[in-house]
C-alpha cells in the first residue's frame, strides 16, 4: 500500500480493508486526533484499538478512556499515555484494578504518595514498584519505620544513599530482623567490630556482625577486645578458612576452648529452627543464619524430599540460591528417582531450571520409570524449558520403561515445536 496524505482517505481504505497489515498501515499513516478518536469507536479489534489509543495526544480523551471503558488493556494503554501528575496520583491511590493502579505507580514521582502506597496498599507487587520509585532517604526511612514487611524494607535499606542515617536507625531499631537487614547493607568496620564485641546483643546479630570482618579484623592479638573478637570469628564466621585462622591465632588452649563452645552454642541456636519451615517460610534472615552455623541443609520430610526439592517446587529462586550457595545437595532424589530439576522442568518453572542447570544439577537423572528432565519437560510442553535442557546436553536417547524417547513422547502428543527441537 502506498501511504496518502489525505487523513479522510486514509481513514477509508482503514475502515474498508479488513488486511491486518493494510489497516495497521493505515493507523501509523493517521496524524489527525479527531479521526483517530472516530475510528477508536469504529473499530472492535482490541489490537487496533491498542494502536490508536498509542497515538492519541489529548489529555483529557484519555482520561475519559480510564474512567468510562471497560476494557482493562484499553484502559492501562490509556493510563502509560497520560501526563496528568495529579490524575495519575488519584489513579495509583484509588483505582480499584491492581493493573491500572500499578500502571499508574510505574508513573508517579511524588515520594509522598509513593510512600502512603508502599504503607498502606496490599498488594506486594505495588508496594515493591512504590519503594523502588522512591528516591529520597527520609521518605525510605519513614516507610522502614511503618513497616514489618521485610522484602519491602530490604529494598528500602538497599536504595538508601544515606548510610549514616541508615546506621543511625539501624542502632536505634529494637526489631532484630529490621536491623540485621539494614546492617547487611552497611560496610563500617568499626561498627561491626562494636557489635561483634557485645555481650548483650542478640546472637544472630553478633554472627551477622561476625561475617561482615575482614580477615584484618583479627590480623593481630594483641589485647583482650582483639582476643574476644578472634573467638567470635572462630566461632561464628561463615568462612571456614578465616575461621581457622582464627581459631589458630588463639593464644590459648582455655580461648579455643570458649571458641568450641561458642559454636556449639550457634549450632543449638540455631538448628532448634527446622530449615525446610525457615526455607519455605521464605525466612532469609533465619536460613542464612542456619547456614551460617553449619547446620545440614538436606534433611528429608516424611515424603523423602529436602529442603532444596520443596523451594524449587515452590519456584522460590532466591531461596533456591541461598540453599545452593550454602551447599543444599542439588541432585538429591526421592526414592522414586525424582530431583529437583525433574520437578521444575515438569512443572514449567524455567528460572528454576536455569538456576539448577547452572549450579550443574545433573541434566539425565532418571526416575524409576525411565524419564528424565527432558521427558517431563517434553510432556507437559515445555518448550523453552526443552530447549534449555538439550543446550546442557540432555540424553535424547535415553527411553522410559514403556519405551518412549522424548522425540517419540513429544510425537505421541502433537508437540510439534517441540518436535523441531529434537529431530
Amino acid at each position: 500500500m502506498s501511504l496518502l496524505n489525505n487523513p479522510l482517505e486514509i481513514k477509508q481504505i482503514f475502515l474498508q480493508d479488513k488486511s491486518s497489515k493494510v489497516s495497521r498501515n493505515a493507523i501509523k499513516a493517521i496524524k489527525d486526533q479527531d479521526v483517530l478518536k472516530e475510528l477508536l469507536w469504529k473499530t472492535a479489534d482490541l489490537s487496533f484499538q491498542k494502536e490508536i489509543v498509542k497515538k492519541i495526544q489529548d489529555q483529557e480523551f484519555m482520561k475519559n478512556i480510564v474512567q468510562q471503558n471497560n476494557n482493562q488493556e484499553i484502559r492501562i494503554q490509556a493510563v502509560k499515555n497520560l501526563n496528568d501528575v495529579q490524575f495519575l496520583e488519584e489513579l495509583a491511590l484509588n483505582d480499584p484494578v491492581d493493573g491500572i493502579r500499578l500502571t499508574a505507580v510505574n508513573k508517579v514521582q511524588s515520594n509522598s504518595v509513593l510512600t502512603e502506597i508502599v504503607i498502606k496498599d496490599k498488594n506486594q507487587e505495588m508496594k515493591k514498584s512504590a519503594i523502588s520509585r522512591i528516591k529520597d532517604d527520609k521518605s525510605l526511612l519513614h516507610v522502614m519505620s511503618q513497616i514489618s514487611d521485610k522484602a519491602i524494607i530490604k529494598i528500602a535499606a538497599e536504595a538508601m544513599s544515606d548510610k549514616e542515617m541508615l546506621k543511625k536507625f539501624a542502632l536505634e531499631t529494637n526489631n532484630s530482623e529490621i536491623k540485621a537487614i539494614c546492617l547487611e547493607n552497611l560496610q563500617d568496620s568499626e561498627l561491626f567490630k562494636k557489635i561483634a564485641l557485645e555481650d548483650g546483643a542478640d546472637k544472630k546479630i553478633i554472627i551477622l556482625a561476625v561475617n561482615k570482618l575482614s580477615d584484618e579484623a583479627i590480623a593481630t592479638v594483641k589485647d583482650d577486645n582483639a582476643v574476644k573478637l578472634c573467638t567470635r570469628v572462630a566461632a561464628y564466621s561463615k568462612n571456614k578458612e578465616q575461621r581457622k585462622k582464627a581459631y589458630a591465632r588463639l593464644p590459648s588452649e582455655k580461648h579455643k576452648s570458649e571458641a568450641v563452645s561458642l559454636r556449639a552454642e550457634a549450632l543449638s541456636l540455631v538448628s532448634s529452627k527446622d530449615v525446610l519451615k525457615a526455607a519455605l517460610d521464605n525466612d532469609i534472615a533465619d536460613l542464612k543464619a542456619i547456614i551460617v552455623a553449619g547446620v545440614p541443609l538436606d534433611k528429608r520430610d516424611e515424603g523423602g524430599y529436602t529442603p532444596l526439592m520443596m523451594v524449587a517446587l515452590s519456584g522460590n529462586a532466591e531461596i533456591l540460591e541461598i540453599l545452593i550457595n550454602g551447599g543444599a545437595n542439588i541432585n538429591s532424589a526421592t526414592q522414586w528417582g525424582a530431583t529437583a530439576l525433574t520437578r521444575a522442568a515438569q512443572d514449567g518453572k524455567e528460572n528454576i531450571v536455569k538456576i539448577l542447570l547452572d549450579a550443574q544439577a545433573k541434566v539425565n537423572a532418571i526416575e524409576y520409570d525411565g524419564y528424565t528432565p527432558l521427558s517431563r519437560a517434553v510432556m507437559n510442553g515445555h518448550v523453552n524449558i526443552v530447549r534449555m535442557l538439550i543446550e546442557k546436553g540432555a540424553d535424547q536417547t535415553i527411553k522410559t520403561k514403556h519405551g518412549h524417547t522424548a522425540l517419540t513422547l513429544a510425537v505421541e502428543r502433537h508437540k510439534n515445536e517441540i518436535i523441531g527441537l529434537l529431530s
